[in-house]
């Protein structure tokens, strides 16, 4: 039935032993790994659909997302720079990276990413949000209520945003 996720990865794991130059069996069962959270062996799987397949993007990306919830961020944001390369005008990568620098206390490289993000693709809420709730956190109010207006013009339904706003607005 749907949502067995440990069946999933039985299968996925039988169809990788059995066919390991899958490279999409080894990307979803990376994600069915990442959902377990089994983040090492998601990383592992990633990688080793990326041996197969290196310009696979999706698999980048995944692979970017738990290495930074392992802690291991500057592989995070190299794996987001290989991404871009091959998917420039890749907005929510754009996001991802602009959040890993700001973890890392690099805020200047986060907001324009953030800003890069808006620009190739300006109906994306995420790098609004992102920005704004920067913004929000260190003071610039005005900024913050003017990127989580936005958010909530393309997606009046994001309680984060309208959350922010009204911190921003008190």
């Amino acid at each position: 039935h749907k949502g067995d996720v440990a069946n999933a990865i039985a299968d996925l794991a039988w169809v990788a032993r059995t066919e390991p130059g899958n490279a999409e069996a080894r990307y979803e069962l990376g994600l069915a790994y990442s959902r377990q959270p089994r983040r090492e062996d998601a990383v592992a799987e990633f990688t080793a659909a990326l041996q197969v397949e290196p310009d696979m993007v999706k698999a980048l990306v995944n692979r970017s997302a738990a290495l930074f919830q392992l802690g291991r961020v500057e592989e995070a944001i190299a794996d987001c720079d290989a991404a871009l390369r091959l998917d420039p005008y890749n907005a929510s990568v754009l996001v991802n990276r602009g959040v890993f620098h700001a973890q890392l206390g690099r805020r200047a490289q986060a907001v324009a990413d953030w800003t890069s993000a808006i620009l190739v693709n300006p109906q994306f809420p995420g790098g609004y949000f992102s920005r704004g709730v920067d913004h929000g956190q260190h003071g610039e109010l005005p900024e913050a209520i003017a990127d989580l207006s936005k958010v909530l013009e393309l997606r009046p339904d994001h309680t984060a945003a309208r959350q922010g706003r009204a911190a921003a607005h008190a």
